[in-house]
């Protein structure tokens, strides 16, 4: 009878009963975001390549040709100081959130370009001779988690509204 109704117009009630209810939660203290797996030697893995790009300084010499390395568009966004600062947020959030190994982690929605420009800025002070800067023998750990992230992003099912309190690099409005 439904599609007699279609026909003559009669759906009016059939629409009313699927209209669906949203919710709507507030930007100021919510924020989208993606579950991502997360193994404990993973986050170990990224916070021993944080500490050893940290700890060996880059010559001043460097810093042009580190630069000239960067692709345009991220070098635009970012500069290598800020890089750090925001892996480490990510790190401090998510061993807040690390209850079991592995954990579900929260992944801010566009950020990978941070996340790449990291990795992208290590690799280059790899190469170079002059650089101190080795990357850690487990650098294969956090090429894999990074991919991982990625891969959640392309499933626009998995994605969640989460309190920005749990979000690296996001802080709620007062």
């Amino acid at each position: 009878m439904g599609i007699l109704d279609d026909i003559f117009g009669n759906s009016r009630v059939e629409t009313e009963s699927r209209t669906a209810q949203h919710e709507r939660f507030p930007e100021d203290t919510y924020g989208p975001t993606y579950p991502v797996a997360l193994h404990q030697d993973e986050l170990e893995a990224l916070k021993e390549l944080v500490e050893e790009e940290t700890s060996r300084s880059t010559a001043i010499e460097q810093e042009p040709l580190l630069n000239e390395g960067m692709d345009d568009q991220l070098r635009v966004k970012s500069s290598a100081e800020e890089l750090s600062p925001f892996i480490r947020e990510l790190i401090e959030t998510w061993e807040d959130q690390m209850d079991a190994d592995p954990s579900a982690v929260w992944w801010p929605v566009a950020v990978e370009w941070q996340f790449e420009t990291y990795l992208q800025y290590c690799e280059l002070r790899d190469e170079q001779d002059e650089d101190a800067f080795e990357f850690p023998a487990n650098i294969d750990q956090v090429r894999t988690l990074f991919d991982r992230c990625l891969a959640a992003q392309e499933n626009d099912a998995k994605l969640a509204i989460t309190q920005k309190e749990n979000i690296p690099d996001e802080e709620p409005d007062e």
